[in-house]
């Protein structure tokens, strides 16, 4: 039998380019990102008194819709830290900006928690209406359909957002 050898690889390692994630990082860009998540939050927290299991299953899309676009903002911040952080664990600027967006995410879910915690106190009857009229929407479906899923072990409002801390 015939032994080959491969030739060595050469790799040449370099710094993540994370500029598609957050093209700016500093200080005043960071705090831009953070006050666009924060008004979109202020927006969903709009809908906690029209919630209701006889709402239109057009203002569950806008819910979810909405909710979509502060998790894609929230996650891109995040990772960018995470990431960032990674490449370098001795920085300190990427451990204070990690853990400042942390935080601030922190704060931000526990203001969210509300919806996820309606949905699954829907009765099945009731959340069975909304997924007849998401046949458009599957992803959407899906979503809520994992939600439910956790029902049984969801706590009441305040407890949640106690360990989400």
């Amino acid at each position: 039998m015939e032994t080959t050898t491969l030739p060595a690889a050469r790799f040449r390692l370099g710094r993540w380019d994370l500029s598609e994630l957050l093209a700016d990082s500093s200080d005043q860009s960071v705090a831009a990102h953070l006050g666009e998540v924060e008004s979109l939050v202020e927006a969903l927290e709009s809908w906690r008194p029209l919630l209701a299991p006889t709402m239109p299953v057009e203002g569950l899309v806008a819910v979810l819709r909405a909710t979509e676009e502060v998790t894609e903002k929230m996650w891109a911040l995040g990772a960018y830290g995470s990431l960032w952080f990674s490449s370098d664990t001795q920085s300190t600027a990427a451990l204070t900006y990690r853990n400042r967006v942390q935080q601030a995410f922190t704060g931000l879910q526990n203001r969210l928690i509300f919806l996820e915690l309606w949905w699954k106190g829907l009765s099945d009857a009731e959340a069975e209406r909304f997924y007849a009229g998401l046949e458009g929407f599957p992803d959407y479906g899906h979503y809520l359909r994992d939600q439910r899923r956790l029902k049984p072990h969801t706590l009441e409002e305040r407890a949640e957002q106690i360990i989400n801390l």
